[in-house]
């Protein structure tokens, strides 16, 4: 993998192999683009490489004039009949809802959560779009209210719909709350595998620079396109937007990408239509989101193409080192999302990846791999020994390396703290719960109780199945859930063999400080 400084000379080297004459900037003219088109697709193509760009000729090799958005125009090359309800969709709802009352027609707004759309987009309509429109019925208009609130849609491609409204003609900073697109000082643009275009920041962030046939008015040009109806008075389909996370395949949908992988992170915003095999896509790369408030430096788009969608092998990766696993995958026709999992007693190479393994999957579907590296802050360091010298202390040893202060819960909750010579006082240790449990108990004597070997589970491994693969249920209690001042990351549990039946479960949870001397004990009692 190259360094970012690396890849930021690659990409200035291919930057410097094409002269891009300054963006136009005409006399507005008649517009085929829309205002209100938000979706968002940049595409960054570093790494090992050469970086893409997109081309500003038109079929003449002349420059081609921007055109301006109108406020309301709609015009796509596939429109549903006169009087009809027309597509609204990602249309901003202010921007509908004034073109509905201008034809006369009362809207109705309801919102719905939504990953994909930002706040304040149409996601549909009833009547849908080339439907007759009831007389004196209003039209309801489902607007997205953005992530919802027990939910994250930080991988969903809602933060590329500004580089859409680019790809539209709007600069998107006129936008009163709109997001800032950020831009490397050059950025490499390409189109369906052409030649690279190098722009500067101003450039890019200048709508007049996304003419027809240009990376970002690709993906703005594709959310517009609509399905004609498969039956008599049926709806016309909308596109179908999806996001994807993870470095491209080499070749996909008959585009080779230059270059190979560098230190970045790249999303893919596609528009699908029915009987499409190959969506509109925009691949963004960006400069990791520690450097520079993870500029993009490069945009890599394709134009949509028919068929059937191809899928092929989904190779098994698992304790491939992390280089070995995407190049393994990027050259079976996959896109790569690296999962860096930061944990105590981390594993070698890849431990997970999602995907059925040695199965089939869609060419150019994200597989998900997981890479475990050590945590940077969790105390990890003499957990497995305080942990066993716990056990043998409840059984008559001597009594572990205590931290100044040892906090005692029970059930999760916090009970008491112990200091001084109380810490190493076995009968110092009973836990009681009141009301929520009447009896009292103390962690070390139901691990001197148990005399058979106890399972020993690091945080991130407190999932196990049984040997047929199905998930063992967790049977203990949860009374409080743990303060924030004990890292889930630097906690190891003590367990009855999983053999043991659900109701004799319990779980004891051992943490320590940074000189690794016990500092909280958690006995959870069996779910009752």
């Amino acid at each position: 993998m190259i360094s970012e400084d690396e890849a930021r000379r690659l990409l200035q080297a291919a930057g410097d192999t094409i002269d891009v004459p300054p963006a136009p900037h005409p006399q507005p003219a008649r517009s085929r683009r829309t205002p209100w088109l938000a979706a968002a697709a940049v595409v960054a193509v570093v790494a090992g490489g050469v970086v893409v760009a997109s081309q500003f000729d038109g079929p003449d090799g002349a420059d081609r004039p921007a055109e301006r958005p109108s406020a309301t125009s709609t015009v796509t090359d596939d429109v549903p009949p006169d009087g009809s309800m027309p597509s609204l969709f990602a249309m901003a709802v202010d921007d509908a809802v004034a073109q509905l009352e201008q034809d006369g027609i009362e809207a109705k707004v309801v919102h719905e959560y939504d990953c994909l759309l930002p706040v304040g987009r149409v996601l549909e309509t009833t009547p849908g779009p080339g439907q007759a429109l009831p007389p004196g019925s209003p039209a309801t208009l489902v607007v997205s209210e953005g992530s919802p609130p027990t939910a994250s849609c930080k991988y969903t491609g809602q933060d590329l719909w500004d580089l859409v409204d680019l790809g539209s003609g709007i600069a998107v900073s006129d936008r009163p709350g709109a997001p800032n697109v950020t831009f490397a000082n050059e950025v490499s643009v390409v189109v369906d595998g052409g030649a690279p275009v190098t722009l500067t920041r101003a450039q890019a962030l200048d709508p007049n620079t996304w003419t027809d046939g240009t990376a970002l008015a690709v993906i703005a040009d594709a959310v517009r396109h609509l399905a004609p109806p498969t039956d008599d008075g049926g709806a016309w389909t909308t596109p179908e937007v999806s996001a994807r996370a993870g470095l491209p395949p080499l070749e996909e949908c008959g585009v080779i990408r230059p270059g190979s992988e560098g230190d970045l992170d790249v999303r893919t915003l596609q528009i699908h239509l029915p009987g499409q095999s190959c969506p509109a896509a925009v691949d963004v790369f960006r400069l990791p989101s520690r450097t520079r408030d993870g500029e993009i430096v490069a945009l890599f788009a394709r134009t949509a193409k028919s068929g059937e969608v191809p899928s092929a092998t989904v190779p098994d990766v698992r304790g491939m080192s992390r280089d070995k696993a995407s190049e393994t995958l990027i050259e079976a026709g996959f896109a790569v999302d690296v999962f860096v999992w930061e944990r105590c007693n981390p594993g070698t190479g890849v431990t997970e990846q999602s995907r059925q393994r040695d199965g089939t999957a869609p060419l150019g579907s994200s597989v998900h791999i997981t890479v475990e590296i050590d945590h940077p802050t969790g105390h990890c360091t003499g957990l497995a020994e305080a942990a066993g010298a716990l056990i043998a202390w409840s059984r008559g040893g001597s009594a572990p390396e205590f931290a100044d202060e040892v906090e005692l819960l029970y059930g999760h909750a916090p009970i008491s703290t112990l200091t001084g010579s109380d810490r190493a006082n076995p009968n110092s240790w009973q836990a009681c719960v009141s009301p929520a449990v009447s009896n009292c108990t103390n962690p070390l004597t139901i691990v001197a109780s148990y005399d058979g070997d106890l399972e020993r589970r690091w945080y991130e491994d407190n999932y196990p199945t049984y040997d047929d693969g199905t998930p063992l249920v967790d049977c203990t209690a949860d009374l409080g859930g743990y303060p924030r001042t004990l890292e889930p990351e630097g906690r190891l549990s003590l367990h009855p063999p999983k053999s043991v039946p659900c109701a004799d479960q319990w779980e004891i949870g051992v943490w320590v400080d940074a000189q690794g001397r016990l500092a909280a004990v958690d006995y959870s009692p069996p779910r009752r």
